[in-house]
């Protein structure tokens, strides 16, 4: 039996390498396409959490206003209640309430120490 010799080129070996890196380069643009909408999902989700909160607060205070309209001049008192996502005080690690902010506010301006106390 004579064998017979025919000049092999590597062809199957080239065309393998090709597809692997053709595999591999559609696995990395799905990672980064997958990463993207995670991230994308993930700003949706924050965005909603905050504006549900921004809502909530709003329609609370326009229950309080219809169940108290007065035109009394007398300040609110009552404690204010914490909503979701609402920053904390990083002093007290308790939720913000609107007259830390006002007492912010009132502090950063020029007369700050008299509107502040009138804010108490």
């Amino acid at each position: 039996m004579k064998r017979i010799h025919t000049q092999q080129r590597g062809a199957a070996l080239v065309i393998g390498l090709i597809l692997l890196v053709v595999i591999t380069l559609l696995a990395v643009v799905g990672m980064n396409i997958a990463n993207t909408e995670l991230a994308s999902a993930t700003s949706e989700q924050v965005r909603l959490r905050a504006f549900n909160a921004a809502e909530t607060g709003i329609e609370a205070r326009l229950q309080t206003l219809r169940t108290d309209a007065t035109t009394s001049t007398v300040p609110d008192t009552r404690a204010a209640v914490a909503v979701e996502n609402a920053p904390l005080n990083t002093v007290t690690d308790e939720p913000s309430t609107i007259l830390d902010v006002r007492l912010a506010i009132a502090a950063s301006t020029t007369s700050g120490a008299d509107t502040a106390k009138s804010l108490r």
